[in-house]
């Protein structure tokens, strides 16, 4: 549980690699599962990072709340839309915050963590938090 807790708590990429290198180094080889909550970790720090307000499952899609701390430019933020069309990207309102949708293929966890990892690097890619 303290494992799960100082992730969930971790305010950087750099404390979540660290938690993950304990982990192994008192468990030994860590399951894809385990893997897989580190990677999830990771990713919400730089949701976080970027401003997002969160990222949910919807109706066979993820949705990322941009929220009013993104830290991206709207004509940014609709080229990055652009950048995403492949991953069937939609961006739209969500009250008064924009939010982007994204279809999912299917449901296994390792293609969703990398569609989030892919939709967060290049918003990313255009933040003014480089």
């Amino acid at each position: 549980m303290s494992i799960y807790k100082r992730a969930s708590s971790a305010s950087d990429r750099e404390d979540i690699e660290k938690l993950q290198e304990e982990t192994r180094d008192r468990f030994g080889p860590l399951p894809e599962k385990v893997l897989q909550f580190f990677e999830y970790s990771r990713l919400q720090v730089l949701a976080f990072e970027l401003g997002l307000a969160g990222i949910d499952r919807e109706r066979g899609g993820l949705v990322f709340r941009l929220g009013a701390k993104v830290s991206i430019d709207p004509s940014s933020l609709v080229q990055a839309t652009k950048e995403l069309r492949g991953l069937r990207a939609r961006l739209g309102p969500d009250g008064d915050d924009p939010r982007l949708r994204i279809e999912l293929q299917g449901s296994d966890p390792s293609e969703i963590l990398t569609t989030m990892r892919e939709v967060l690097l290049t918003l990313a890619r255009y933040s003014r938090m480089k």
